[in-house]
């Protein structure tokens, strides 16, 4: 599952894929602790046994999934941050700005496919070397692995399969908020469905719906509820940015070096931008009653903006990744780039004030 607004979770950093960082989420040692139990439940210590193999096997599969959409999206040059495994079975957090909607496609199937890659030379692997303990681990490699990706091509947010329904109603329709619409409600579709599965199907056939699949079920379709949900409210929000552009809250800035003395610093067309290194700062007022040196240099009184606060928004693009960029780097003041170069900055107050009329 890719997911691009996860911030960093708690867990144990177990390896890198391509320089991205992979951890093993608390939660997941919980997942694996009650795979083990109801696997291995009445039958013995060799059942417990086995049920801790497939609980390390399900690893495995989620964290080949999860590094196939890493990889994708670092092919396709977005900003990857990390892969976890955990209890709800994994995510990829990238930086979506650079998204188009056959990028989005890209990552999302990647993960499934691998997974499905995996099944066939599993279920191969088993053909080989039928009637033998590895023939049935091979076997169970290939079943956990097309499971997981069959059950991650649903096309329902927030699965893979609906990021995938997602881009392609993006593509045709050229709005990105109405691709999360049908996603999002696919999604609470499924999870009725599931809940349907688990408590009316074995009504329906006269018998007591079972305990422990009412309890995952139930866990399941509120996870995909939830998700779905998201998905509806950021439809919601990017459909109120359709028709604004950057242009009506950009701030025009005059960048200057950091070296200027004060003494030198006249009158600018825009907001003096002070750039030191690979820093931003904003220049702030000494205060009421301090002289300032003139050869004291600009950036002595400047306010660093957070690393990242900046954003490639040229003229006429739209809001959505200045309003991302604030969230991510949590800053209420972003520098707007064109080409690289610094044209602008965009203010909080400025979009909430936008936003509101």
């Amino acid at each position: 599952m890719t997911d691009p607004s996860r911030s960093p979770s708690a867990g144990l950093r177990i390896a890198s894929i391509a320089g991205v960082p992979v951890y093993l989420g608390w939660s997941w040692f919980a997942l694996a602790a009650v795979i083990t139990v109801v696997v291995g439940s009445g039958a013995g210590a060799v059942g417990y046994v086995i049920g801790l193999v497939y609980a390390v096997v399900l690893l495995l599969a989620v964290l080949a999934h999860e590094g196939a959409h890493a990889l994708m999206a670092r092919r396709l040059g977005l900003v990857v941050h990390r892969v976890v495994a955990d209890f709800l079975g994994g995510h990829t957090a990238f930086d979506s700005r650079a998204l188009t909607p056959g990028r989005a496609a890209a990552v999302a199937a990647a993960g499934p496919l691998t997974n499905l890659l995996l099944a066939l030379v599993g279920w191969l692997g088993a053909q080989a070397v039928q009637g033998t303990m590895a023939g049935l681990v091979l076997g169970g490699i290939g079943w956990v692995n097309l499971l997981l990706a069959l059950f991650n091509l649903l096309p329902a947010l927030p699965l893979d399969g609906g990021q995938i329904l997602e881009s392609l109603v993006w593509g045709v329709t050229g709005r990105r908020a109405s691709g999360l619409l049908v996603a999002g409600w696919a999604g609470r579709v499924l999870a009725v469905l599931i809940v349907l599965w688990a408590v009316g199907l074995p009504l329906v056939q006269g018998r007591t719906p079972d305990l422990i699949r009412i309890v995952w079920a139930g866990f399941i379709a509120s996870v995909i509820w939830r998700g779905a949900g998201q998905a509806i409210a950021s439809s919601q929000a990017r459909a109120a940015l359709e028709g604004r552009t950057i242009d009506q809250v950009a701030r025009p800035v005059t960048v200057i070096p950091g070296s200027l003395p004060v003494g030198s610093l006249g009158p600018t067309p825009g907001i003096p931008l002070v750039r030191e290194g690979g820093r931003y700062l904003l220049l702030g007022s000494p205060g009421e009653g301090v002289t300032v040196p003139p050869d004291t240099p600009v950036s002595a009184l400047g306010t660093a903006l957070p690393e990242g606060a900046v954003v490639e928004s040229a003229p006429g693009d739209e809001l959505v990744p200045a309003l991302t960029t604030m969230q991510s780097s949590r800053s209420s003041v972003v520098v707007l780039t064109d080409g690289g170069q610094p044209w602008a900055i965009a203010i909080a107050d400025d979009l909430n004030t936008l936003l509101g009329s």
